[in-house]
């Protein structure tokens, strides 16, 4: 996986029919779930360009199973598998949390989770790495004793809410998986998909006397403007912290 240091250490893979522009889609449902700078998941009707909901704070979009939203949350208590409502962003099920180790939830270190739908649930391949993180480059001895590195393979039944070690070392991204950060391009990025015959893109906003803000807008094959949505009202120079 690539990009892992880019948004606050945390880097998530999906498979390619459910990535979308950062986020992750549900083309049946015409769903797109697409985090945004504040830190926040904002789900969008495609068919109508309708705000549905936005919430969970701290999360970044995960995986879509059946009618749940499913979310990755590091935090000072651990990582974390939470499941929500596609249509509202309330609580589907159980919080599971994932048997990483202890020190993944720091600042400095790097996470790269790989997911995908397995029966009975979902695997999660994963790696993390943390190093020293003093002021001044240390002596060799003491770089090398501060290094850490991990990683496994985990199934987590959603049912059951339990996350548990799957034997073997961690796969390597797959090509059919493409790597995610679950924060929009800066405000002088541009994030394009297309489902269908229609096109999305995220362009940042605003002008002269107002605020920066994110701006998500649908064409048909044309080029003509469907509809264009406010995703979010501030674009920071950085993207906010995922661990909290």
């Amino acid at each position: 996986m690539a990009g892992c240091g880019d948004v606050d250490g945390v880097a998530v893979s999906v498979p390619t029919s459910q990535s979308f522009l950062t986020g992750v889609v549900d083309e049946a449902r015409q769903l797109a779930f697409i985090p945004t700078p504040k830190g926040e998941i904002v789900a969008v009707d495609l068919a109508g360009g309708r705000e549905l909901w936005r919430g969970a704070e701290g999360q970044r979009p995960l995986l879509i199973v059946e009618d749940r939203l499913l979310t990755l949350a590091v935090g000072s208590a651990g990582a974390s598998v939470r499941q929500l409502a596609l249509e509202t962003g309330m609580p589907a099920g159980s919080e599971i949390s994932l048997p990483l180790p202890v020190w993944v939830a720091d600042r400095e270190a790097r996470l790269t989770v790989e997911a995908e739908i397995v029966p009975g649930g979902i695997g999660l391949v994963w790696q993390a790495w943390a190093g020293y993180t003093g002021g001044a480059p240390p002596p060799p001895a003491v770089r090398a004793a501060s290094h850490k590195e991990a990683g496994g393979r985990l199934r987590v039944d959603l049912e059951r809410a339990i996350a548990r070690e799957f034997p073997g070392p961690p796969e390597p991204a797959r090509p059919e998986t493409v790597d995610i950060t679950a924060v929009p391009p800066s405000p002088g990025g541009l994030a394009e998909a297309r489902l269908g015959a229609a096109s999305y893109s995220l362009r940042p906003g605003g002008g002269r006397d107002a605020p920066p803000r994110l701006v998500l807008e649908a064409r048909d094959a044309t080029g003509a403007l469907l509809w264009a949505l406010t995703v979010d009202e501030t674009l920071p120079i950085r993207p906010p912290p995922l661990r909290r």
